[in-house]
């Protein structure tokens, strides 16, 4: 388990990566897009969408999403969420698996799925989602998963067609 003190200084190894959160006392979280900000990007016809953010968002550095980079992460206001959302997202012109977001400090899956839906413009990117306990996904982003992290959905994808 990390103390705080051993996460500040992991915060400070990897100053590079932006600004830091430490979500209930032991995740470090880089804040790519904190709330209240406005996050952009381009979507795959070369058109530029905006949204501004409810939650601050970010990524797990030592934990690898299906897209090889940091796992995902939107922060929500409950330190002390006993559960987390894994939410499968779909890539909305195809309809297919594109990665995950993790949905941390949330008290319930309607709270997630709505807080996950609120930066999108589209019901389409929502494809599933797998509900964990924070004990166990502690115990991904602990033992530093460098290799994608694989939530066991591959049947529940096909479902949701």
């Amino acid at each position: 388990m990390y103390n705080y003190f051993d996460l500040l200084k992991i915060a400070e190894d990897e100053s590079s990566l932006g600004m830091k959160r430490i979500f209930a006392d032991e995740i470090l979280v880089n804040i790519e897009n904190p709330a209240g900000t406005e996050r952009i990007g381009m979507d795959k016809g070369k058109k530029e969408w905006r949204i501004k953010m409810k939650y601050d968002y970010g990524f797990i550095h030592c934990v690898k999403g299906a897209d090889g980079e940091g796992l995902d992460v939107y922060l929500g206001p409950n330190q002390e969420a006993k559960k987390v959302f894994v939410i499968h997202q779909n890539d909305p012109s195809t309809k297919e698996y594109d990665e995950d977001k993790v949905m941390l400090g949330f008290e319930n899956g309607k709270e997630a799925k709505k807080a996950y839906l609120d930066h999108y413009n589209s019901l389409d990117f929502f494809g599933s989602m797998t509900v964990m306990d924070f004990d166990e996904f502690l115990n991904i982003v602990k033992n530093g998963k460098k290799e994608r992290v694989s939530w066991n959905i591959k049947d529940k994808r096909k479902k949701n067609k």
